[in-house]
C-alpha cells in the first residue's frame, strides 16, 4: 500500500460516516491541483447504489471542469442543476480553515430538500477531520517537495546529462505505477525566438520498466500535428491524455511504442526555466487513475529543476565550446599573447586572465605561472634588459585597462634562441556588448622583417648614390651648357637643354624622396622638434602654393585661432606635410574650387571625429585639409598612403605626381607619434578630407 493509497483510504472512511450521517446517498471530494484544475478526489456512496462520477451528476461540469469553488457558504442544489433522473437535491460545503479553502465535499440524494441546517451541523465533526487530513497530507507533501527540492538541487550542480540527470529520479520521486518517462527538449532553439514556434521535440534521456533506459535517444517528435495539446500544455503547464484519444495524430512508431508498454494514460508536464521554453516532461502509466494533487505538485516541482539543469547543460556546452575555441584560438597565433583583466574587488590592478604557448616560449614564462598576477609583476619575470623592463613598465602603468584607445612600441630583446630580436608590442582593448572587459597584449618578432627593411634601405641608398652621380654631372653640365650658348644658338636646342635640367632637378628630387620614405618606414628620420603655433606656418605655406592656386582659380582658407595650442614638432616637417596635403588638393580640386584648412584641440579619444583610427594619441591638435575634388572611396582612402599608389580617377584626369608625397607625410607624422588618415566621400559632402594629429606640448588642452 503507497502513501497515496492510504490517504485515500482514510478520505474514503470520512466520506461514508458523512454519508451515514445524514440522508446521503452519494458524496464527492473535490480539490485544485497543481494544475489549477480542480478534479474530484475519491468518492463514497450508499452501500445500495452504484457511484456516478460528478460530471453525469451535474451537466454543466462535463464541459467545464474548471468550476468556481464556495467561499464560506453552502451553495444548495436543485433538480434544475443535476441531472433530476438520479437525485434530487444536493449541496456544495466547503472545508472551511485557514484560506483558501481546501476544497469541497458535495453531497447527494434521491430525496427532495434533505439538506437543512441541522444535517449541516451534523457533518460539521467530520468536515473538521477531513480538513485536518488534508492539512496533515500537505505537510507531508510539502516536506517530500522540500526534500527534492534540496536533493535536486545537488544533483544540478553536477553537471549531469539529461540521461543521467533522470535516471537519478528514477526509483527516488516517481509513484510506482509511473512505468515509463521521456525528457524532450525542444528544437531547434533560437535566441530571436526563444518561445518558439519550435520545430521537433527530441528525446534527451528516457526509460521504462519493460525497455529500459535511453531508448529511442535522439529521436524527433515533429509538433506541427500536436498544436492545440502544445497550446494547452503551454497554458496550464500540465496537460493528462489518454493515447487511445489521440491515436490518430501520434506518430505511428510513437503509437506503436505506447501500444507495447501498455500506456494506458500519459502526462504531459511543461519545462522551462525563467521565461525560456525547455521542453516537455512526459510521464506514462499503464492504470486509468487520476493523478492526485499532491503527486502533480511534486511532479510539477521535479519539472523545474529539469528545466534549469537542461539550460545548466546548455550553457556547460557552450561555454566549454568557447573555452576551447579560446583556447584553440589564443595557441594558433603564432605572436605571444597576454590577456589582461581589469582592477576589481579583488584585486587592486590589472590581472592576468591567461597567456599563450608563444608567450610562455618568447619570455620563459609558464602559463600556470602568469596567470593571475598583477601585469607590472608578469613583467618583471620576463626575460629581458634592465632599461627594457622599465621602459615598458612606464608605459604600461599608463595604460587603463578600460582604454579605447590601441598602443604600440617596440624593444630589442636577445631571442630565447640566441638572436638580436626586434619586438613590436602593441596593447588593445577587448569589448564585449560595447563594454571594454579587458585588455590583449600582443608581442610580435619583427627581426626578419627589420632586417629586410634594413637591406632593402641600404640597398636604396646605395643604388640612390650611385644614381646620384651621373644625375649631378647631368645637372651640372646642362647648367654649364645652357651658361655656353650664344644667340646664334636654335630656340630648338635651348628647350632641349631646359628639358634635361629639368629632368635632371626632377629625378634628383625623386630620388630624395624615395630615401626620406624608406628612413621614415626605418624609424630613422632626423627630427628636430620644438614648440609651434601652426598658425602662422599655415599661413606661409599657404602663400608658397597661391600661383598654383591663381592659375587654378582656386580659393585656399583657414580657420586657425591665433591662440591655438602649442604642438612638439619640427617645423620643416610640418611644413613638408602640409604642403603635400595642399600639393594634393591643387592637384584634384576643380577650378574654381576651394581648399580648406582648420584645426582644433582634442582632448580625449572620443572628441574625435567618426572614422578616426583607434590608437589616436591625445591630448592633441586635429588638422583638417579638404578640398572640392572627386574623393576618395573607400579602398583608396586605405591605400592612399602606400608609395607609388595613384587612384583610377588620378590615372584617368593624367594627373602628374610619382605617389610619395602622401607616404612620406605619414611616416613624418608618425615619428612625431600622430596619426594621418583620409576620410572617403560621404553623401552630401564634396572632396576628400585629410586629418592628421600632433602631440601637444604639456596641458594645453582648451
Amino acid at each position: 500500500m503507497t502513501a497515496e493509497t492510504g490517504y485515500l483510504e482514510q478520505i474514503q472512511f470520512i466520506l461514508q460516516q458523512i454519508i451515514a450521517a445524514v440522508p446521503a446517498f452519494q458524496a464527492v471530494l473535490v480539490q485544485c491541483g497543481a494544475d489549477g484544475i480542480c478534479r474530484p478526489v475519491e468518492t463514497a456512496f450508499a452501500n445500495h447504489l452504484q457511484p456516478l462520477s460528478e460530471e453525469k451528476i451535474i451537466p454543466e461540469l462535463a464541459n467545464a471542469r474548471q468550476f468556481p469553488l464556495p467561499e464560506r457558504e453552502p451553495v444548495y442544489l436543485t433538480p434544475g442543476k443535476i441531472d433530476g433522473r438520479v437525485y434530487q437535491s444536493g449541496v456544495i460545503v466547503p472545508l472551511l480553515g485557514q484560506p483558501p479553502a481546501e476544497g469541497w465535499v458535495t453531497l447527494f440524494s434521491s430525496l427532495t430538500n434533505v439538506f437543512g441546517e441541522d444535517e449541516l451541523d451534523l457533518i460539521q465533526p467530520h468536515l473538521r477531520q477531513l480538513r485536518t487530513l488534508i492539512e496533515h497530507q500537505h505537510l507531508i507533501e510539502y516536506q517530500q517537495v522540500s526534500e527534492a527540492a534540496h536533493y535536486l538541487m545537488q544533483t544540478v550542480g553536477q553537471n549531469l546529462t539529461p540521461q543521467q540527470f533522470l535516471d537519478t529520479l528514477q526509483d527516488r520521486f516517481w509513484s510506482p505505477d509511473i512505468v515509463l518517462c521521456a525528457l524532450m527538449f525542444y528544437g531547434p532553439q533560437q535566441e530571436d525566438r526563444p518561445h518558439g514556434p519550435f520545430d521537433y521535440a527530441e528525446l534527451r534521456g528516457t526509460w521504462s520498466r519493460r525497455f529500459g533506459n535511453g531508448v529511442g535517444m535522439g529521436m524527433r517528435l515533429y509538433l506541427e500535428p500536436y498544436a492545440d495539446l502544445l497550446a494547452q500544455l503551454h497554458e496550464q503547464g500540465m496537460v493528462v491524455f489518454q493515447p487511445r484519444d489521440m491515436a490518430d495524430l501520434i506518430d505511428p512508431l510513437v503509437r506503436a511504442f505506447l501500444q507495447f508498454g501498455r500506456i494506458r494514460r500519459v502526462l504531459f508536464i511543461s519545462l522551462f526555466s525563467g521565461v525560456r521554453q525547455v521542453g516537455i516532461l512526459a510521464l506514462g502509466t499503464q492504470s486509468q487513475r487520476e493523478f492526485g494533487s499532491h503527486e502533480l505538485h511534486r511532479y510539477k516541482t521535479i519539472s523545474r529543476f529539469i528545466g534549469l539543469n537542461a539550460v545548466a547543460d546548455v550553457l556547460r556546452q557552450e561555454h566549454d565550446f568557447v573555452q576551447r575555441a579560446r583556447a584553440a584560438l589564443l595557441e594558433s597565433v603564432t605572436d605571444a599573447v597576454v590577456m589582461v583583466l581589469p582592477p576589481g574587488v579583488a584585486q587592486s590592478a590589472p590581472t592576468v586572465l591567461t597567456v599563450n604557448e608563444s608567450f610562455t616560449r618568447m619570455f620563459n614564462v609558464a602559463a600556470g605561472a602568469a596567470q593571475g598576477l598583477p601585469l607590472i609583476e608578469l613583467l618583471e619575470r620576463m626575460q629581458l634588459r634592465q632599461d627594457v623592463r622599465s621602459g615598458l613598465r612606464q608605459e604600461w602603468n599608463r595604460i587603463s585597462v578600460r582604454d579605447p584607445s590601441t598602443q604600440s612600441d617596440t624593444f630589442e630583446m636577445i631571442h630565447p634562441d640566441g638572436y638580436p630580436a626586434d619586438i613590436e608590442w602593441y596593447s588593445a582593448p577587448v569589448y564585449s556588448n560595447q563594454q571594454v572587459i579587458g585588455r590583449i597584449y600582443t608581442f610580435h618578432d619583427a627581426s626578419d622583417s627589420r632586417a629586410a627593411a634594413r637591406m632593402r634601405a641600404e640597398l636604396i641608398s646605395r643604388m640612390s648614390h650611385e644614381l646620384r652621380t651621373p644625375l649631378t654631372s647631368i645637372q651640372g653640365f646642362a647648367e654649364l651648357s645652357d651658361s655656353l650658348l650664344t644667340n646664334g644658338t636654335s630656340q630648338q636646342a635651348r628647350e632641349y637643354l631646359g628639358i634635361i635640367r629639368e629632368s635632371a632637378y626632377h629625378m634628383n628630387s625623386l630620388i630624395t624622396r624615395i630615401i626620406e620614405v624608406t628612413r621614415a618606414d626605418m624609424g630613422e628620420l632626423q627630427l628636430m622638434p620644438s614648440p609651434v603655433q601652426i598658425g602662422p606656418r599655415v599661413r606661409d605655406v599657404a602663400r608658397m602654393y597661391q600661383d598654383a592656386i591663381r592659375e587654378k582659380r582656386q580659393r585656399i582658407e583657414w580657420d586657425i585661432p591665433d591662440d591655438s595650442p602649442l604642438v612638439l614638432v619640427d617645423p620643416s616637417r610640418f611644413i613638408e606635410v602640409l604642403s603635400a596635403l595642399i600639393d594634393n588638393a591643387n592637384r584634384h580640386s576643380p577650378r574654381g574650387g576651394l581648399i580648406h584648412i582648420s584645426a582644433y584641440p582634442v582632448p580625449a579619444t572620443t572628441d574625435l571625429p567618426i572614422g578616426a583610427p583607434p590608437d589616436v594619441v591625445t591630448p592633441a591638435l586635429l588638422i583638417v585639409v579638404s578640398d572640392e575634388g572627386p574623393g576618395l572611396n573607400a579602398a583608396d582612402a586605405v591605400h592612399i598612403f602606400l608609395p607609388f599608389y595613384r587612384t583610377a580617377e588620378t590615372k584617368a584626369a593624367q594627373i602628374p605626381g610619382a605617389g610619395l608625397g602622401l607616404t612620406l607625410a605619414r611616416g613624418i607624422v608618425e615619428a612625431h607619434r600622430g596619426k594621418l588618415w583620409a576620410e572617403p566621400r560621404r553623401r552630401g559632402r564634396k572632396g576628400a578630407r585629410f586629418l592628421f594629429t600632433l602631440p601637444l606640448v604639456g596641458d594645453q588642452v582648451r
